[in-house]
């Protein structure tokens, strides 16, 4: 009797890959175009921003470059207006980081209120 045996390597890949933040969305809830948003005023609003890395991003809403929310080791961030006023018209940005790309990976919209004169 001839008895054969065969080696087998099984090589297993974890995924350790890392990856700098992708903004993937962000949008006004229940908009439908969200590069420019109008909306009337005294509605409420919600900013919704996605993000896709590894590791998970700090990510920040700012409105005209202030600061509206923030959090960190995280995939998403949302911020709620419950009241729109016409001073809540500007520039909105998602903004995200993590240990691979410190430099900011950013969207903005432009967010337009019309005020009740």
């Amino acid at each position: 009797n001839i008895v054969q045996t065969h080696s087998i390597t099984l090589n297993i890949l974890m995924d350790n890959h890392s990856d700098k933040p992708t903004i993937i969305r962000f949008e006004v809830q229940g908009e439908t175009n969200n590069d420019v948003v109008v909306i009337q005023e005294t509605r409420s609003v919600r900013f919704y921003c996605v993000v896709s890395s590894n590791p998970e991003s700090y990510i920040e809403i700012l409105h005209n470059g202030k600061r509206l929310a923030s959090f960190n080791n995280t995939s998403d961030l949302t911020y709620d207006i419950a009241r729109s006023k016409c001073e809540d018209t500007g520039v909105y940005t998602c903004s995200a980081i993590n240990e691979v790309n410190p430099e900011p990976t950013t969207v903005t919209l432009d967010f337009f209120v019309e005020c009740n004169y």
